[in-house]
């Protein structure tokens, strides 16, 4: 699109801000176009509404909506239209009509007395996405047609994507926060302008309900936490990086962005701008802090909490058969646990295991908080659908601080034995044995180990996506693919690495950066294999390997794969071949190297 029509730098400006904070953005290049051998100028491109925006912003893919504008912007009577439809109707129509269902209850319900956003939306997300958007002044971002609505299936629950933020002139930008929705007077109407016609949406935010209090103190914080010197040198620091981008919108005299037309003066990008804006957030803030306090009520007596299951875990040995369980705080210590049929323990705030024995069909979800197990097996566990999610381990642990010493997985049936999900901790002496898929698996999360032990493994011993992992041992023993697999722009650094009686060593892809000392490939068919599966990661792909006793001859050749665009190196030598990444990974997979992917 015309640069114009993408609000020139300003719109890379706020998708750079809200990407640095971890709220999901497209990113915005520029290019020159040429269309039949004509120049067209300068235009913006941008990332589509995809799994890759989420993948490249540590994310597991999950439906994403917007609205259909053509019928009605004025929530609620809004549409919700669905990005890539017939991918979603095609492999999980399920999480689909949960997903849209979730967006529906919350159309027909939200001026209910007792009805809670935040069961529905990722309260810390939109608290900092709106205080973003007002330190920007990129309120047209935050309007119901703008924003985009991802339904993140790990923690069920929906974030905005910021799109379209329209940074503009006009009372807006100086006058007003959104928090204004909550106490609207003659005065801020008229400030407010077009954002007037999106009172009902802003309202649903910013409103006196009693389950509003800890998203507005949220909110608070996170204006407060945005005025500081430290958010101030991150916004210097973009200011550098777009000025080559001015440079050329100055030399050509493009018109400024007045949101609905062009204006009859030049674009030209004002600094001074976001420094006055922050002297009227500034002076903002304790009128804000005082109507919180004000308005806001802790939810009454009568309010229903769901019930824990700790009582039931107090015998030492314990036969359950129910299908749901949820244990807050739990210490368990010394119990032989079995159960009898497919059953899912949730476990929320700080759970400790130990010295234990769990038996049966069960999974186990750990959402926050922190995560002990010592000491303890878990035999026969199992991987339960639950269709709102995805979830893919028989232990999952999400947005956890997870410990876990002198553990031992047999014979468990899931994707992935544990799954870390946006975790960091620590792994000491662990097993899996028998696995119906991959035994490890680390997405988007920062952990360190001592002796990982993987057995008759149908997948990988140990995969990682977007994770930054260092160990010291790690040992793949009949690993029918890769013992270790690190992808999404990971690191890896390990020490002591064996492979014996399996298909495939290791595996960097992605603008993963591996490091490995010291290695060992017993009957191992190919030992290491360098390539870019996703092309939207931009970064090189490396392994460095570092072991005296490797032989580099043109044998090397045949136990290792480097595509033309990766780097391999083995004891300082650059090994290189000929392999383009497509070549390497159609020789993957089942095909020549490996297995497919067991689900």
């Amino acid at each position: 699109q015309k640069p114009i029509i993408r609000n020139y730098s300003l719109e890379m400006l706020a998708s750079k801000v809200m990407l640095l904070n971890d709220i999901l953005a497209p990113k915005t290049k520029i290019i020159n176009l040429y269309l039949n051998g004509e120049n067209r100028g300068i235009y913006h491109i941008e990332e589509g509404f995809s799994k890759e925006i989420l993948e490249l912003n540590k994310r597991k893919n999950g439906p994403i909506f917007g609205i259909d504008d053509n019928y009605s912007v004025s929530f609620p009577n809004v549409n919700f239209d669905i990005y890539s439809q017939a991918y979603w109707e095609k492999n999980n129509p399920e999480l689909l009509t949960i997903a849209r269902s979730k967006l529906e209850h919350i159309k027909y319900n939200y001026n209910k007395e007792n009805f809670d956003l935040f069961q529905y939306f990722d309260l810390q997300k939109w608290a900092k996405f709106f205080a973003l958007s007002d330190i920007l002044a990129a309120h047209h971002g935050a309007k119901i047609d703008s924003v985009k609505f991802f339904y993140n299936p790990t923690i069920e629950k929906f974030e905005p994507i910021f799109f379209d933020g329209h940074i503009n002139s006009g009372t807006s930008k100086t006058n007003i926060l959104l928090s204004d929705f909550i106490n609207l007077n003659d005065q801020k109407k008229k400030d407010m302008g077009y954002l007037n016609g999106y009172t009902e949406w802003f309202k649903l935010f910013f409103n006196k309900s009693k389950f509003n209090k800890n998203f507005l103190k949220l909110y608070h914080d996170e204006l407060t936490r945005f005025i500081d010197r430290e958010f101030e040198q991150q916004m210097k620091k973009i200011f550098v990086e777009i000025e080559p981008y001015n440079r050329i919108y100055y030399s050509k005299f493009m018109p400024a962005d007045g949101i609905w037309s062009g204006s009859i003066l030049p674009f030209y990008f004002d600094k001074t701008f976001f420094l006055d804006r922050n002297t009227f957030i500034k002076d903002k803030l304790y009128e804000l802090k005082s109507l919180i306090s004000q308005y806001n009520i802790e939810p009454s007596d009568k309010f229903d909490y769901k019930k824990n299951d700790n009582n039931l875990f107090t015998e030492r040995n314990i036969n359950l058969d129910k299908k749901v369980y949820l244990l807050e705080d739990i210490k368990l210590s010394e119990k032989k646990i079995k159960f009898l049929n497919s059953s899912i323990l949730f476990l929320t705030g700080d759970t400790s295991i130990e010295n234990s024995y769990f038996l049966g069909p069960v999974m186990i979800v750990q959402k926050e908080g922190k995560l002990k197990i010592y000491d303890t097996i878990f035999d026969g566990l199992k991987n339960i659908n639950v269709k709102s999610t995805n979830w893919t381990g028989s232990i999952n642990a999400i947005n956890t601080i997870s410990d876990f010493s002198d553990v031992i997985l047999k014979n468990i049936h899931a994707e992935d034995a544990i799954n870390f999900i946006n975790s960091s901790g620590t792994l000491k002496n662990i097993e899996i044995i028998n696995s119906s898929s991959d035994a490890i698996d680390i997405d988007f999360g920062k952990f360190t180990f001592d002796n990982l032990t993987c057995k008759q493994i149908k997948n990988d011993c140990l995969d990682v996506s977007g994770s930054v992992i260092t160990g010291e041992s790690l040992n793949g023993y009949s690993v029918d693919d890769k013992v270790l697999s690190s992808g999404e722009e990971s690191f890896v650094e390990i020490s002591n690495f064996k492979s014996e009686n399996s298909e495939i060593g290791i595996v960097s892809k992605d603008s993963s950066k591996v490091v490995v000392n010291k290695v060992k490939f017993t009957n191992t068919k190919l030992h290491g294999a360098v390539f870019k599966k996703k092309e939207m990661f931009e970064g090189k792909t490396y392994l460095s390997i570092e072991d005296n006793n490797i032989i580099i001859d043109n044998n090397i050749y045949e136990k290792y794969l480097v595509s033309l665009n990766s780097s391999l190196k083995i004891n300082d030598k650059i090994i290189k071949s000929k392999y383009t990444s497509d070549e390497i990974e159609k020789m993957m997979y089942g095909n020549i190297y490996g297995t497919k992917t067991s689900k």
